[in-house]
């Protein structure tokens, strides 16, 4: 029995780099989590007690934007599935995220202050979640996952 390995970054992006590496191991599953959601190195700053230094802090923006990590992963999407993590924060970013080539998405934040009231609180937060990318896209004028999936013609480079 094989089981799906996923090669997860914590928050400064998957390089193409990166997922050639991981491609030549055999991992077809990849997180590409970007910064812009939970800054593991603004975590272990506060976490230390007995280091003054603001190294944690100095690097708490470090990295690729999910997006950007997304983008520049185009080249291996026939290769790879990729998971999108890394400040989503609402559905109209998980569907950014499929355009760009994302077949999931990885959300925190708009979870963390439901999880502290209920269970019914965090149901209610991942309905909003749906109503969200629903309506990005009727907005969009796509039916369904896979008219908005890698949907170029969605892309605006300039305004």
């Amino acid at each position: 029995m094989t089981l799906p390995i996923i090669l997860k970054e914590v928050g400064s992006g998957l390089s193409p780099a990166d997922i050639r590496l991981g491609l030549g191991a055999g991992v077809r599953y990849f997180d590409v989590a970007g910064s812009g959601g939970t800054s593991w190195s603004r975590i272990e700053h506060h976490r230390r007690q007995f280091d003054a230094t603001d190294l944690g802090l100095k690097f708490q923006d470090w990295g690729l934007p999910t997006p950007l990590a997304l983008k520049l992963a185009e080249p291996f999407l026939d290769q790879a599935t990729l998971i999108a993590s890394g400040g989503i924060r609402d559905g109209i970013d998980m569907a950014k995220s499929v355009i760009l080539g994302a077949s999931l998405c990885g959300v925190a934040a708009p979870l963390l202050q439901p999880a502290m009231e209920s269970a019914d609180a965090v149901i209610a937060a991942i309905e909003k979640l749906r109503r969200e990318f629903v309506t990005a896209m009727f907005l969009l004028g796509t039916s369904d996952f896979s008219a908005l999936y890698r949907n170029k013609a969605l892309i605006v480079e300039e305004r």
